[in-house]
Formats: C-alpha cells, sequence, structure tokens
C-alpha cells in the first residue's frame, strides 16, 4: 500500500478558477512523461491493479493524496514507485488531454454536488467555512471552472506545490526496509526542490460563533426533516495530549446527550423519532459537534425547541456521575477495539495513519501506545472535567441551526425569524434537572445453557470473494450465520 501526499488542495489555488487541485488530480492519470495519455492506467492493470479499488486518489481543501495498492514483489514495488515519481516530478498537461477531461470531471462534479445530500453539504460549507481561506474553494469546484479549465492554470498549481519540500511517499508492506528506502532514496532523494520558496498559506483564520445563525435548506429530493443544531469552535491547538483530551471529552460529552434524547424519543416524550451526533468539522481548524433529529414538518419547531433546552439544560444543571461514567465506558469498549494489537492493522490503516502524520504534524504512535495514552485520558474523564468543558464550549459560542425539509413544505418549519428568536429565549426558559437515569443492574441476565445445533452446513457453494461462512441451524428454527476472518481478529 503506497502513498503519494501533496500537502496542498483546494484552499492553496492560486487564481479564482476554482477545483485546480481536484483537476489536475485526474491529469495525473492522463498522462506523465514516461507513461503518455492513458499508458499509466494500462501498465498498472498489468501487474493485477484495478483502476478505482486499487488506484485513486482524492482531493481535500488542504491536501491531495494518491494511492496505489499492488501485489507484494519486487517488480510491481519498483513500478509503483516509479509511478509516484512521474507523479510528484513529471505531469504532461496536454492541452488536448485537458479538454478530453473536462467531461469526465463534470460528470463527477455533478455525482457529488447534485443531489440531495450534495447541495447540503455545499450549504453547510458555505455556513461555516465563510470569511475563511476556504471559503468559495469547494475541491471539486463549480461547473463553469470545470468547462474553462486550462493546461497552463494546472501547470502553475503544479510547479508551485508539488514538489519534494511539500511532499512525502508512504509505503507500508510485507517489505525489506533497507531494501525499500533504498528503491526510494535512488528515485527520490535526487529530486530537487524549486528555486522559488514554498509559500505559506494563509491561516485559517477561524473565529468563534459568536452570533447565532440559521440556513433553511429546502430540497425536492429531501424526504424528511432534520433538525440540526451546531456548537461550534475553532479548534483546539496544543503540543501533548491537550486535542487528545478535548476531543474525549467531546466524545464522552455528546454521547450522553445523544442518550438523553434518545431515551426520550423511545419512550414516546420527544418531538423527534431519533436523534444522532453530528459534526461539520469539515476541516482541521473547525470544531463543530453537533445534534441531529429526525422529525416531520409539523415537529420541527418542538424538535428545534428541544435541542436548545438540552443544552441549555446542561449548561444550568450539568450531567450526572452516572451517565458520563456510561459514555465513558462506552468510549472504552470502542478503542479498546479500535486500538488493537498492532498485528492486526492493515496495510492501507497503516499508510492512512502515515499520510495523517505527515499532513497534520499529530503523532502516530503505535497502537499499543495510542491505547494506553487514549486509556489515560479516559481515566481522567469525570463528571466535573465534562461539565468544565461543556460550559466552556457553550458559553464560548452561538448556537448554528440548519433545517433540511422537502421543498414543499418549506413554509411549514421554522425560518430565520423563529429560529433566532427560540435561540433568545432559550436563557429564560423554565427547566428542570433532568434527574437519576434509570437504574443499571449489574447484569443483563442469567446466561443461558447452550444449545447444540441440528445441523451445520459450509456455504462455500456460495461464490464470496473472502470469506468462508458457517450456516448454523438449531431446534427453534433460528439459523445463524459464523464468518470466521482473520482480517477482523477481535473485532
Amino acid at each position: 500500500s503506497l502513498r503519494l501526499a501533496i500537502r496542498a488542495g483546494s484552499a492553496h489555488e492560486l487564481g479564482p478558477e476554482t477545483g485546480v487541485a481536484h483537476f489536475l488530480e485526474h491529469m495525473l492519470f492522463n498522462g506523465t512523461e514516461r507513461f503518455p495519455e492513458n499508458e499509466l492506467i494500462d501498465v498498472l492493470r498489468e501487474f493485477g491493479a484495478e483502476f478505482g479499488p486499487d488506484i485513486n486518489a482524492y482531493t481535500g481543501y488542504d491536501e491531495t493524496v494518491y494511492e496505489l495498492l499492488v501485489p507484494n514483489d519486487g517488480d510491481s514495488l519498483e513500478l509503483a514507485l516509479d509511478v509516484l515519481h512521474e507523479w510528484l516530478t513529471s505531469a504532461t498537461l496536454d492541452e488536448s488531454q485537458v479538454a478530453a477531461e473536462r467531461g469526465v470531471v463534470l460528470d463527477e462534479w455533478r455525482n457529488s454536488t447534485q443531489s440531495v445530500d450534495g447541495r447540503l453539504f455545499d450549504l453547510a460549507t458555505e455556513h461555516y467555512l465563510a470569511d475563511t481561506r476556504y471559503a468559495g474553494r469547494p475541491p471539486i469546484g463549480t461547473a463553469e471552472s470545470i468547462r474553462t479549465m486550462e493546461a497552463a492554470t494546472l501547470r502553475a498549481f503544479y510547479d508551485t506545490w508539488y514538489r519534494p519540500d511539500n511532499a512525502a511517499v508512504v509505503v507500508v508492506g510485507d517489505v525489506d526496509v533497507a531494501a525499500t528506502v533504498a528503491l526510494i532514496t535512488e528515485r527520490f532523494g535526487d529530486v530537487a526542490p524549486p528555486a522559488t520558496t514554498l509559500p505559506e498559506p494563509r491561516p485559517a483564520e477561524f473565529t468563534p460563533f459568536t452570533e447565532p445563525g440559521f440556513a433553511l435548506h429546502a430540497d425536492p429530493d429531501q424526504t424528511t426533516v432534520d433538525v440540526e443544531v451546531t456548537l461550534a469552535l475553532p479548534a483546539v491547538e496544543g503540543a501533548g495530549t491537550a486535542p487528545l483530551r478535548a476531543r474525549l471529552l467531546d466524545e464522552v460529552i455528546f454521547d450522553a446527550l445523544v442518550r438523553r434524547l434518545a431515551r426520550d424519543a423511545a419512550t414516546g416524550d420527544a418531538p423527534f423519532d431519533g436523534v444522532v451526533e453530528g459534526s461539520n468539522s469539515f476541516v482541521a481548524g473547525l470544531d463543530a459537534p453537533a445534534l441531529y433529529a429526525f422529525t416531520d414538518a409539523a415537529g420541527a419547531a418542538d424538535t428545534l425547541r428541544a435541542l436548545l433546552d438540552e443544552y441549555e439544560r446542561t449548561h444550568r444543571y450539568g450531567f450526572d456521575a452516572d451517565e458520563i461514567a456510561v459514555a465513558v465506558a462506552a468510549a472504552r469498549s470502542t478503542y479498546d477495539t479500535l486500538l488493537g494489537p498492532d498485528g492486526e492493522a492493515q496495510d492501507w490503516e497503516l499508510a492512512d495513519r502515515f499520510v495523517h502524520r505527515f499532513l497534520s504534524g499529530e503523532p502516530a504512535p503505535a497502537r499499543h501506545v495510542a491505547h494506553a495514552l487514549v486509556t489515560a485520558e479516559l481515566n481522567e474523564v469525570d463528571v466535573a472535567s465534562a461539565n468544565a468543558r461543556f460550559n466552556a464550549r457553550y458559553t464560548n459560542t452561538a448556537p448554528q441551526v440548519i433545517i433540511s425539509a422537502p421543498a414543499a413544505q418549506a413554509d411549514a418549519v421554522p425560518g430565520e425569524e423563529d429560529v433566532l428568536a427560540a435561540i433568545a429565549a432559550t436563557a429564560d426558559r423554565q427547566l428542570e434537572p433532568r434527574g437519576a437515569g434509570p437504574s443499571v443492574p449489574d447484569a443483563l441476565m442469567e446466561r443461558p445453557a447452550g444449545v447444540e445445533p441440528t445441523a451445520e452446513r459450509s456455504m462455500s457453494d456460495v461464490p464470496w470473494d473472502l470469506f468462508d461462512p458457517i450456516e448454523y441451524t438449531y431446534p427453534n428454527g433460528a439459523r445463524v450465520v459464523l464468518v470466521p476472518n482473520d482480517i477482523a481478529q477481535g473485532e
């Protein structure tokens, strides 16, 4: 599993054109000096790679990352490193190929943006990224910028950002480390950076959202009414474990909030059918967790009130020690699974972790080290620290609300005036503390005696790619399919 990571995305574009970084990503599959036009894809297919699952790339606001998955042999590895070298140093960017690729990128733009989810994403990013260097720079670009993209624009971006002092090569696999380092050094060691100084990107410039905000997503393809209330802040920065501590506290806090509201929905005492934790943290500098509830047009106003009330209730009365203990236990269980022994990590997972290390500057500890760090931080989370963290967020920001509704019901849900009035009235609302939650028994149930299956069969006649399932049938007619798989051991 190989990566070429470039520390430049759509926020680094140089002129008025948008979508340049993403269009360039496409073009690197369409021609380099050694692999002209589409020859690159043909060569990689000869080594067993498939375009899509194995040959891929993505462009974000702050990065562009190229991914290769190749067979674990010397020839394939050398070829893959040659490809990464070509991508970094030898793009041809032929004008005829640019013209040919416009339609392909435009189709991707349509699929990405011209859907209910795509339009909601555009509305949310416009709201939360306004007045920052990300504003107006969606990675996919705009239809107009794609239709008019020119080779000279792509070349300017490539020459500015695709350089060895702004890139990282990652290789993860069952390889000879010394030999692989020698291969990388042979290809990349003599690549000189341009004479020009690497530009410094403008800072993200996020400021607290001290004024309440609202956006209505009225969409003809929307089928439900969703109410989202976000408490957004600039992300915590700092050395050591401070960012990790803040993230874990937020996970515990919002898990506890969701559990409260989910109990209301389960007992029928809520105007919404369900609630989940959401996030509008689209870029590294933005910390924007949310409560996201599902309702209908008739319940939209009451649902908004319920979410605002729960934030305010928590601010006034805090959490109960037991509910924080439950949320901590849930987080601990999740990380016990995610951060198992290093031997269970897959190549792609490790490669992505090292890319994140390069792009963010954050540490990339081994799993057992990460597990120890997380465990140590969770051990320190209690009701006092959770209350302090929540109040620090709540008192330094104002609620940001997005309501999504079918276009035909837009007039039946709260508008901007209603939403802002509801937010303004929250501080004066009469709210009672939650009180203790339901008691939890020491054990769920007495373990029943085991029952032997009446039939057992291998499902190897089913054309599974990776697994060999076994089906068990029990005396009461229940059927269980067991899928043994070492890759997911411990999950």
